[in-house]
Order: structure tokens, then sequence, then C-alpha cells
């Protein structure tokens, strides 16, 4: 027999990541990773309305193929937008 929803939404792990506002999006992107931002209001703007798990489809197009947390030189954030 299988088992129910509910057995199985509490056989499921704990989610590890920690909660990053659109400030500390901002900060990762544009310190750690190298994308450009002209306007970081705007940036989180769109970080808050839309969402980074939906912006991150359009952000990995402009990675480095060479590096996997790394974008390409001269790729912006309004690039995306």
């Amino acid at each position: 027999m299988s088992k129910s929803l509910i057995d199985k939404a509490r056989s499921r792990r704990e989610y590890s990541r920690k909660f990053k506002t659109p400030s500390e999006i901002v900060d990762i992107l544009e310190q750690e990773r190298g994308l450009l931002i002209h306007d970081r209001d705007e940036a989180e703007f769109w970080i808050r309305r839309v969402g980074y798990f939906h912006l991150k489809g359009y952000l990995d197009c402009l990675k480095d193929p060479d590096s996997r947390n790394k974008f390409r030189k001269g790729s912006s954030f309004e690039h995306v937008i």
C-alpha cells in the first residue's frame, strides 16, 4: 500500500539553506559572482517582485562556462530585466 501524503510530508528532510534577503542576494551576485549591478534598488525590487528562483534561469545564460559560480565579464543584472 502506498504512503499517504501526510506520511510522505513527514518523511522529507528539512530544508538546510538559510533564507537570504534580496539585499544579501544582490551582495552575493555582485561581490562573489562578479555580476554588474548598476541600480541596486531596482535589482532588489525585481528579486522581491519576481523571486530569485524565477530570475535564476535568465541569469544562468550569463554565467562563465569555465566557472560554475561566476558570470562572464561585462554581464549585468540589467541584461536579465
